[in-house]
């Protein structure tokens, strides 16, 4: 049986080979003429018959592919009609068409080489700004000595600016997990979890005149990633707090349980934005197809965290009055964690730890 990956960019064609090239079936990289451009089976090469490919529609039907290809399959990837497609005839005949968009190969890529290409660019960006904060450093004392309260100014805002940048590196590493599947689930309380980051979370919300609540029923237990939870829900604080124009500004967390279902509501008294926005933000830099200061990273991280849990993220908006958004997710498991935590804040030991830098998205934790 063939594999055939046809229309990839260019660019892309490296992140592919570096996936398929040891594949035990034939693979095809072709461009939207039906030429190929690679195979892992030299070969094969001479055998391949784009005559002879067919598409399989959302109801079992078939139908010949033209080149250049007409037909087009949205499909998730990995979970398409398209990935799981058998052979139309026996031999060498037969041919799996699979079809990318922008975030397959962002998983191709995540899988390959180029994780480790990304993952030293981002490791080269915040080298590049702790030396920005070791010469800050050199330099305040002299000017805190004179009194200079200009070169103050300056040195916090540098500061605080330079934390933002680094709260970007860390939520693309923390989307780049989805899409690597780099960390590991075990059962933990939600609860006691949320509550921690709610204790850490409400001093320095109050501190920058948000009123902060939360309403959290005890004990949920869940198999998951604490980590990975603990920064979907921390961003959707955050974006509640950084988009709220209202003079008083209120956010409230609740986490409740029914019917084996788990949901985790953040709420704001924002409510300037419209639900269509909040749904095109969960496709991941959805903000940042043209130039934007926008930052969408957030609720897309919330989103895929569910989504790896079989739940799903949705908006709920009150124009005017209240935005909400709603993590929905079953709740896998009957086991306990084998001991809870005494419910006091975790220390928050680093301001480049994950937690600090999503803080910086939208208040300076040092205020």
């Amino acid at each position: 049986m063939y594999i055939l990956i046809r229309g990839v960019l260019m660019k892309n064609i490296d992140a592919l080979i570096s996936v398929w090239q040891n594949c035990k079936r034939t693979v095809m990289i072709t461009d939207s003429k039906m030429n190929v451009l690679w195979c892992n089976k030299q070969d094969e090469k001479t055998l391949f018959d784009a005559s002879k490919l067919h598409y399989f529609g959302d109801r079992g039907s078939s139908q010949v592919i033209d080149s250049p290809v007409t037909a087009q399959y949205d499909g998730g990837f990995g979970l398409s009609r398209a990935v799981e497609i058998l052979p139309i005839e026996n031999g060498s005949d037969g041919y799996v068409l699979e079809f990318y968009d922008c975030d397959d190969i962002e998983l191709l890529s995540d899988r390959s080489a180029h994780l480790r290409y990304k993952s030293n660019f981002l490791g080269n960006i915040r080298s590049e700004l702790s030396q920005l904060i070791f010469m800050l450093d050199a330099n305040r004392q002299k000017y805190v000595e004179h009194g200079d309260l200009d070169y103050l100014r300056f040195d916090k805002e540098a500061r605080y600016r330079i934390l933002r940048t680094f709260s970007a590196t860390v939520n693309m590493n923390e989307l780049a997990k989805y899409y690597n599947g780099y960390y590991t689930n075990d059962t933990v309380c939600v609860s006691q979890v949320l509550t921690e980051l709610a204790q850490e979370l409400s001093e320095i919300f109050d501190k920058h005149s948000c009123k902060f609540s939360c309403d959290i029923k005890p004990r949920i237990c869940l198999y998951t990633n604490a980590d990975r939870l603990r920064a979907a829900v921390c961003n959707l604080l955050i974006n509640a707090y950084m988009y709220n124009e209202s003079e008083e500004r209120t956010c409230k967390l609740t986490v409740t349980s029914q019917d084996d279902m788990l949901t985790i509501s953040v709420e704001d008294n924002g409510g300037r934005v419209s639900v269509q926005e909040l749904e095109s933000c969960k496709k991941p830099f959805s903000s940042f197809r043209s130039f934007s200061e926008q930052e969408s990273l957030g609720i897309a991280i919330a989103a895929k965290y569910c989504e790896s849990l079989g739940g799903e993220l949705s908006a709920k908006v009150c124009d005017g009055i209240s935005t909400a958004m709603i993590m929905k997710i079953p709740i896998n498991t009957d086991r306990t964690p084998k001991d809870f935590r005494i419910d006091t804040a975790a220390p928050i030991t680093s301001r480049y730890d994950l937690q600090y830098c999503i803080l910086a998205k939208g208040v300076d934790p040092d205020k």
